[in-house]
């Protein structure tokens, strides 16, 4: 029987629930709802998805530190300093990926990011520019964050990041370099919420499968 907890019903997790229903390797969906007694959410699941709030996701993971250690996807982003430290301690218990973006596609434009980076060198300046819709909270966007750490392992140099917040978009991240000559732009939108859910789904029964570690998307994806 492998049970998915989830924790955090928005938009992320009422797809995430949608999709992990009709999942043969998922058996059942429990939601953690406010009210609900933590502990026996943890005891009665297999292993977590969170897409809710720093707080919410060091609620579950500090139950899962108190009772037993399982597997557990963080998609919850701006985390705060004594989260992250709760989520160390659990990797070293459980397999653990904290995953600003579940999308693969995302995940190449930061590693080709990267890649670009290093070859253009410190000739060129980058930006980034981060569309959500106006419902998300954090600014820049934990994607944006993302990318701007891997460009920054291309070449160290200061990468501005224009927060736009409009309309009902999912998400577009548009990464540009620009030199005397010319500019390079490299952009990634999302048109499905579905893609995270899918993601999401695949990121957590591979979790399940590895020893404790604290993983990322790329360690899934191998690239």
């Amino acid at each position: 029987m492998s049970v998915l907890g989830l924790v955090g019903y928005g938009k992320m997790g009422q797809a995430i629930e949608k999709l992990a229903s009709n999942n043969s390797a998922i058996t059942k969906v429990n939601i953690f709802r406010q009210g609900d007694d933590i502990k026996s959410f943890v005891r009665g699941s297999d292993f977590f998805i969170d897409f809710s709030s720093s707080d919410g996701a060091e609620i579950l993971v500090g139950s899962l530190l108190e009772t037993t250690p399982k597997p557990t996807l963080i998609g919850t982003t701006n985390l705060s300093a004594s989260c992250k430290e709760k989520i160390a301690l659990l990797a070293e218990k459980t397999s653990v990926m904290v995953a600003p973006n579940v999308s693969i596609a995302s995940n190449l434009q930061a590693l080709v990011s990267q890649k670009i980076a290093s070859i253009l060198g410190a000739s060129y300046k980058a930006d980034i520019v981060d569309i959500h819709h106006i419902h998300k909270k954090d600014a820049p966007s934990g994607t944006a964050l993302m990318l701007k750490e891997f460009i920054n392992k291309g070449f160290e140099q200061k990468i501005e990041i224009s927060s736009i917040r409009e309309g009902e978009v999912i998400g577009e991240h548009i990464v540009n370099f620009h030199g005397n000559d010319d500019s390079l732009t490299i952009t990634h939108k999302v048109e499905n919420r579905e893609l995270f859910a899918r993601g999401a789904i695949s990121a957590i029964l591979w979790l399940a499968k590895q020893k404790p570690e604290n993983y990322t998307m790329q360690d899934m994806l191998k690239i």
